[in-house]
């Protein structure tokens, strides 16, 4: 597979994505003009992508659309919902003001012509996103050294005195604190917290090395003896259902007895925002230390990432877009 096919060939078909989702439906837009030859979309082709055919509605997409009426008045909604998109859009060219890769104006978004490393980290960021269009051989590359950037990540936010760790299992760069099967691993992390575990080895196959869904662990004040102290989970997901995975926090204390205090951090590819820049959904952001795709970039560990393979991978399907 070419660098110029990394984005598979759905990207042409209708957004399998819901309409309230518009962060989601932004980031296909994105997409989609990276494909487009003259890296471009206008309002005249949006309107074609976004309008469903008759017999061809997709209920996923629009709830609305299950009336007869509503079938009828697509055309209509649809208008609106463009013009909510490019509320969105903006609204990201606001935000992320020059680290933004896209250019968009009266009714069109358009890949820039000269791109950074920094823009390069959000084209990354948008890929994770949206791993369902992206060719299968390119995903270990890029989720796997995603919690590697989201750790380092996490040491640029956090003060200088937290010691933090990859945990996972399936991270490109494997932990040398955390070694062995599952209950060895549980028993090095359980004495780093001062916990007092609540399983035991037969609570678990002898061969299994799960990470339990713990991805990055860290804790504060790594000179003091006095085992309480701020402790801090992440999970590192690229999958749009991240807000109904079971956070890690839970899981630690299912695990082990802890007299912390624990911080569950979400690290997601997404730009998780509405036109406001408020969290495009609040309920699903409770109780978490979500680091989204603007917080990311805000705070991007470039150097660690330009390291990486996904670095290389992600600037040669671009540059190659660019010179199609």
């Amino acid at each position: 597979m070419t660098k110029a096919a990394m984005i598979e060939a759905s990207i042409l078909q209708f957004p399998s994505y819901n309409k309230f989702d518009k962060h989601l439906l932004v980031d296909f837009i994105e997409l989609r003009c990276i494909m487009n030859l003259d890296r471009s979309i206008v309002l005249s082709e949006l309107k074609d992508i976004f309008t469903i055919e008759d017999g061809e509605v997709n209920l996923n997409f629009d709830l609305d659309a299950a009336s007869e009426s509503s079938i009828a008045d697509q055309h209509d909604r649809n208008e609106g919902l463009l013009v909510d998109l490019f509320r969105h859009m903006h609204s990201r060219q606001k935000h992320y003001d020059d680290r933004y890769p896209f250019t968009v104006k009266d009714g069109e978004i358009a890949l820039k012509e000269t791109l950074d490393d920094g823009h390069m980290a959000y084209l990354y960021l948008l890929l994770c996103s949206h791993l369902k269009y992206i060719a299968k051989e390119h995903h270990a590359n890029l989720t796997s050294e995603f919690e590697y950037v989201s750790l380092k990540c996490l040491e640029k936010l956090l003060v200088e005195h937290y010691r933090i760790f990859i945990f996972g299992k399936n991270s490109k760069i494997r932990s040398d604190r955390y070694k062995g099967n599952a209950i060895r691993r549980l028993e090095i992390l359980a004495e780093d917290l001062g916990g007092i575990l609540r399983v035991g080895a037969a609570d678990f196959p002898t061969t299994s090395t799960g990470d339990s869904g713990i991805d990055i662990i860290g804790w504060f004040n790594p000179w003091d003896q006095t085992k309480t102290q701020p402790v801090l989970v992440a999970q590192c997901k690229c999958s749009d259902e991240w807000p109904v995975v079971k956070d890690a926090r839970s899981r630690l204390h299912e695990l082990m007895h802890l007299n912390d205090e624990v911080s569950n951090y979400f690290m997601i590819p997404f730009h998780y925002r509405k036109t406001s820049n408020d969290w495009h959904n609040a309920a699903s952001a409770g109780r978490k230390c979500l680091i989204d795709r603007e917080r990311f970039i805000k705070s991007f560990p470039l150097e660690a990432f330009k390291e990486c393979k996904s670095f290389a991978l992600v600037k040669d399907f671009v540059q190659a877009r660019l010179a199609a």
